[in-house]
């Protein structure tokens, strides 16, 4: 028997997001007219993480009367709040570079979060790339400070809540 240990695809550098007002189809999000529009934002270099909480309950199936043995079943899966933290300016206006991201997620807003995984986030998106969509709702922003050295920004930290299951797909062009 061969053993085989695969290549990692390293996360740091390797994760593009971009926030879309909307999309026909999250299975084939459009490169011109979806991730081209004027309202489309990158903020690859605002986040500092997007990682969603799921959890997948599992459970023993009713017992039947022709058998004596129990057997595991799927529940439900719970996809949990996202938090996010990215800079901003407290003295800018909200057109400023830094303040994009607080201006563009506020809260109650409803758009779509596109994570494409595995090629580096300074690469443009690009047809056929494989990408996860989340339709998410924003939720209130918090005012905070990243960390208490001298390197500590003015950050917002706040939580996106899935309103549906994310769905896999591949950019057209």
């Amino acid at each position: 028997m061969t053993f085989v240990f695969p290549d990692a695809t390293p996360v740091l550098g390797n994760i593009k997001i971009a926030i879309l007002d909307a999309a026909a189809d999250l299975t084939a999000i459009d490169l011109s007219s979806e991730i081209g529009a004027a309202g489309t934002l990158d903020v690859s270099g605002f986040f500092r993480g997007f990682t969603a909480p799921i959890t997948t309950n599992t459970g023993n199936r009713p017992q039947r009367l022709g058998t004596r043995d129990l057997y595991p079943s799927e529940g439900r899966t719970t996809f949990g709040p996202i938090e996010i933290r990215y800079p901003y300016d407290p003295q800018g206006s909200g057109s400023v570079d830094a303040n994009k991201a607080k201006t563009k997620l506020t809260r109650g807003s409803i758009f779509i979060a596109v994570v494409r995984k595995g090629l580096p986030f300074e690469n443009d998106f690009a047809a056929t790339e494989k990408y996860e969509a989340w339709r998410v709702r924003a939720t209130r922003q918090n005012k905070v400070i990243s960390d208490g050295d001298d390197l500590a920004e003015f950050e917002i930290q706040q939580f996106l809540l899935p309103i549906s299951a994310p769905v896999d797909g591949a950019f057209v062009a």
